[in-house]
């Protein structure tokens, strides 16, 4: 079993904040005027990089400010930025984002990315993908993110499915399969486009809605390749989760809609964006393999 943890705590600072607890409360014959306030530390936020689908490698893994469909946005103006916030010794990591209102299509999807995405050229981040399917008996995804937002938005994970144990370099678009996308929260847009679900299923103390659409493409026109969409809606929304995604893999391969020959090539985390204005930030974030 190989994890990978983030978690945005940090035990000597917690130490120090008891310690100074208890020493205000002990006393030391002084009189309350002698008495110093204690400092809080303050919270700095850096933009990492504004530039659209710029990537920063950082401990999370890789942080992919992603506008794939920014054209659709035509000559409106929109900014889209990858963040670090330093408070002491603690520092985390997000996006935000500020595309215009009246745009009715995904626009963007600004977040975490560990593995090979097939869309890029290989080998990826992180050397436990591409992972064959057959082989996979866990895919722990656990995390806690903090979005405050207006507009249309959810919060999704992203596998891309290919047919092949490697992504290429360059990438060759005709190895996808399928893409997996998991929604634990959706705000605003009719994020099921509109189909009727397949099925409605539980999987990890969640019921689901499922949804598949075949011959599916790329929107933004970059693509003529053709592959299945397969989507999970969580019918109560949340932005903490443990999923295993080998789960609801599993769930979509009995269903006729994933095949068991494939690879996963990765596992993305991140907010698909339509308009609107928000900040992310990744509170806690890990991946397990079995």
């Amino acid at each position: 079993m190989t994890t990978t943890t983030w978690v945005g705590f940090n035990p000597s600072a917690a130490l120090a904040a008891l310690i100074v607890l208890a020493l205000s409360a002990c006393g030391g014959g002084g009189t309350p005027g002698d008495a110093t306030p204690s400092q809080q530390p303050q919270s700095i936020t850096t933009e990492i990089d504004c530039a659209a689908n710029a990537s920063v490698n950082t401990p999370l893994g890789r942080l992919h400010n992603n506008a794939w469909n920014q054209q659709a946005a035509g000559n409106q103006r929109w900014r889209q930025c990858l963040l670090r916030q330093d408070t002491g010794e603690q520092r985390l990591y997000g996006w935000s984002w500020q595309w215009p209102a009246d745009t009715k299509q995904v626009l963007a999807y600004p977040g975490l990315t560990v593995g090979a995405k097939p869309w890029e050229p290989g080998p990826g981040n992180d050397a436990r993908f591409p992972r064959a399917l057959a082989a996979t008996q866990k895919l722990l995804l656990a995390y806690d993110l903090e979005t405050t937002s207006t507009g249309d938005n959810n919060l999704a994970a992203s596998m891309w499915l290919i047919n092949t144990p490697t992504v290429a370099n360059p990438p060759d678009e005709a190895a996808i399969t399928t893409e997996v996308m998991v929604w634990t929260r959706t705000d605003g847009a009719d994020w099921s486009a509109g189909d009727t679900p397949v099925a409605e299923v539980s999987i990890d103390d969640q019921r689901w809605q499922v949804f598949a659409q075949r011959n599916w493409g790329d929107a933004s026109g970059g693509s003529s390749h053709r592959w299945t969409l397969v989507s999970y809606l969580a019918m109560s929304a949340s932005n903490r989760a443990s999923i295993d995604l080998r789960k609801i893999l599993a769930d979509a391969q009995a269903r006729g809609l994933v095949s068991g020959n494939d690879y996963i090539a990765n596992v993305e985390l991140g907010n698909e964006v339509a308009n609107g204005t928000g900040t992310t930030w990744v509170k806690a974030f890990s991946v397990t393999i079995e």
